[in-house]
């Protein structure tokens, strides 16, 4: 009867320390508020064996169980800062690194259900934020698609991985070619032309001041329309024998400091054996291709 009453005290003290820790599981300091207090050593009637309770085990177990939750939450907010979600002092989560008032040295502070909302906050839209378009008009944040990104980047929308297909450029950009299209015509313009047959040259020069927009230019702006050519025919050296045609390519060139086009490459000639040289200058058209709003 004495060996049933001593272990029965034996767990009226267990059930009361373990009681404590449960109360108290939510403080940031468990072993301040441990209320079992001694040490308690109870030995069976011949003696050879005992139960020990030492309430410093109780406050050694609170004291891991704190530093386990404090560097749970420390690390845990390190890795929240690091992806841009801090926490006021009221505990609320936030991605406004300026209005971060936590840090990791005092994170024992936040609540387990505080952390876990700034988790799911990491990943989520700031929907109550706003930008400004070009007018001024405040626009609310809405979580990005796959059409909304350019093709091979990634954006994390509410705990989703988001990868972008360039949607959205590609459509743009076509439509911007269709109004383009629609706003803008070809202005053909002739800078000069010249017939061969009164003034045979190689090479002709044309001053483009006076269409709008002279000094942007470029020589990919212009082009010839061939409309004629000049033959001439001159006797050959008697006794020397030959048969070489001489002959090159055609090219526009233009100066946007002076606004002259140049033409050069319009005559070609060959020598024919012995008796005929010939020698063949194109006439033409100088024209010039501009863009304009219509």
């Amino acid at each position: 009867m004495k060996k049933r009453k001593k272990y029965l005290i034996l767990g009226t003290i267990l059930m009361m320390s373990c009681t404590s820790m449960v109360v108290f599981a939510n403080t940031n300091n468990r072993a301040a508020n441990i209320k079992s207090d001694g040490r308690i050593v109870v030995r069976n009637e011949i003696g050879d064996k005992k139960a020990v309770m030492d309430a410093a085990d109780l406050t050694y177990l609170a004291q891991e169980i704190d530093n386990l939750e404090n560097t749970y939450k420390g690390k845990t907010l390190e890795g929240l800062n690091n992806v841009g979600t801090y926490f006021k002092a009221d505990g609320t989560a936030t991605h406004e690194i300026t209005e971060s008032e936590v840090d990791a040295s005092i994170a024992s502070v936040l609540s387990f259900d505080g952390l876990m909302q700034g988790i799911t906050n990491s990943q989520s839209i700031p929907t109550e934020k706003t930008v400004h378009d070009s007018e001024g008009n405040d626009i609310n944040l809405t979580g990005a698609t796959a059409n909304n990104l350019s093709l091979g980047t990634a954006a994390w929308v509410d705990g989703t991985l988001i990868v972008g297909n360039g949607a959205d450029n590609n459509s743009y950009y076509n439509q911007g070619h269709i109004d383009g299209y629609n706003e803008i015509s070809v202005i053909k313009t002739l800078v000069g032309e010249w017939n061969s047959s009164s003034n045979p040259s190689d090479t002709r020069k044309f001053d483009c001041t006076f269409i709008d927009g002279w000094k942007y230019l470029t020589s990919d702006n212009f082009g010839f329309i061939c409309t004629g050519g000049f033959v001439s025919f001159k006797g050959g050296s008697s006794g020397i024998s030959r048969a070489n045609t001489h002959g090159g390519n055609m090219t526009i060139s233009y100066d946007a400091s002076t606004g002259i086009a140049s033409i050069s490459g319009l005559s070609h000639s060959v020598n024919l054996y012995t008796d005929v040289y010939a020698s063949t200058t194109l006439s033409g058209q100088l024209f010039c291709y501009s863009l304009s709003n219509k």
